[in-house]
């Protein structure tokens, strides 16, 4: 190949990417429309029973806190949820791991 396709590639592969990023729902306070819902930290969370679901940023499925695949290390990339319709409607799918 060329420099100048190969140049072409790469950028029509960044644009796919970045286009496929900008539809992501990332859910954020701003997009959580019950003020019920909204999630405390994650270390006041972890063992709440009002928020059973624990939501991953990255990988966009959303978790029982018990599942294995949940981890405190990575804290930051999490957001809770009383609901699992909560979940389901800021664009998360279920693990197959802990079957929420």
């Amino acid at each position: 190949m060329k420099p100048k396709q190969i140049l072409i590639t790469v950028l029509c592969i960044c644009t796919l990417f970045a286009l496929a990023a900008c539809g992501k729902n990332n859910p954020t306070a701003s997009t959580i429309t019950n003020k019920s819902d909204i999630p405390p930290s994650f270390e006041d969370n972890m063992d709440d029973p009002d928020y059973p679901y624990v939501c991953n940023h990255i990988t966009n499925f959303y978790h029982l806190t018990t599942c294995p695949d949940v981890s405190v290390q990575e804290s930051k990339i999490f957001t809770y949820y009383k609901s699992e319709e909560n979940a389901k409607q800021n664009g998360y799918i279920p693990c197959a791991r802990c079957l929420p």
